[in-house]
């Protein structure tokens, strides 16, 4: 037979206390923990972030907040197929939350919403699908069509896609619309680098067609347009960036991969007189570094116009690697 255990009224409330402190000794170490890994993904310090909030997940935290930044964190590590997988188990607890009616989100639903959004895209572009990114920022512009940062990154995807028209287009709405001095300063200067050379593609809300234009007679002389170009072409201009790529310490020893993709503008004898970030990297070094190279590029093949060269805007991926 089992001794029947009985507790005075003085014992079962030191017991209660002591189960209280050990819960609150509990919940400040997942405090303590949440913001370490917070502090390590501001850091760039992508490897223990990474870390952190694995623990943290398997310790029972599956909010939306984890799991966004277990996504945002693999991206950044190089490992975006992963980063994907977080983040649509992100999107599907956030799903309920928000409801059917996005009219009725609330600021912190929509700045959520936005974030595992951007995130998303971006790890479709390291995975090289652009297509797949653009379907992701069609869907979370229409769902947050004041979301300047949203508006910003599908205005630079769709020039890097030779979308120039329509990236143009986009530019001139943040620019009215948006009240970050910043932010319009940059789209300013973007679709003043762009110029007036036409774009030789349009995006159909999910696939890409050749740029149709509107208003000519079938019997007209087309006009010729020739791209600027990289010598020997993409496989040239990438082992060209690849022999000057320099990999800043930090950024190597925090395996931070990622593609920054530099506007460079080109006058009409093909060599490269300015430059700008179109989509940064992880990192402000990496960023500077993409910039040095690009700009030390040697001339590309000039664009022209109906055989008279002219001054063009080219997109310039810088692609940070992990060595094996």
């Amino acid at each position: 037979m089992r001794d029947e255990v009985s507790y005075t009224p003085t014992a079962m409330k030191k017991i209660i206390a002591l189960a209280l402190m050990a819960i609150t000794a509990m919940t400040a170490v997942a405090a303590d923990d949440y913001d370490a890994a917070i502090a390590a993904y501001r850091d760039n310090n992508y490897e223990e972030a990474y870390r952190l909030f694995t623990a943290l997940h398997k310790a029972g935290n599956d909010d939306v907040q984890t799991l966004g930044y277990l996504g945002a964190t693999a991206t950044r590590r190089g490992d975006a197929a992963t980063g994907l997988e977080w983040l649509g188990k992100a999107m599907e607890k956030l799903g309920p939350q928000l409801g059917d009616n996005l009219e009725k989100m609330d600021a912190s639903g929509a700045k959520t919403l936005a974030w595992i959004g951007y995130e998303s895209q971006l790890a479709c572009k390291q995975l090289g699908d652009t297509i797949k990114a653009m379907q992701v920022l069609d869907l979370m512009t229409e769902a947050l069509p004041d979301n300047m940062d949203l508006a910003e990154e599908r205005a630079t995807t769709l020039i890097s896609l030779g979308c120039y028209e329509q990236g143009r287009a986009l530019l001139r709405d943040i620019i009215a619309r948006d009240n970050n001095a910043v932010r319009r300063d940059y789209c300013a200067k973007l679709l003043k680098d762009l110029g007036e050379l036409p774009g030789s593609r349009e995006w159909r809300g999910d696939e890409l067609s050749p740029l149709v234009v509107a208003g000519v007679p079938d019997n007209a002389e087309p006009t010729e347009v020739v791209y600027a170009s990289f010598p020997g072409g993409n496989k040239a201009l990438k082992a060209e960036i690849r022999q000057r790529l320099v990999w800043p310490e930090a950024a190597l020893r925090a395996r931070q991969a990622c593609r920054v993709v530099v506007a460079a503008k080109l006058d009409a004898t093909g060599r490269v007189v300015e430059a700008t970030i179109a989509t940064p990297g992880q990192t402000r070094e990496q960023d500077a570094e993409a910039l040095r190279v690009v700009k030390a590029l040697p001339p590309f093949n000039p664009a022209s116009i109906d055989g008279q060269a002219v001054g063009a805007t080219v997109q310039v991926p810088v692609d940070f690697v992990l060595p094996e």
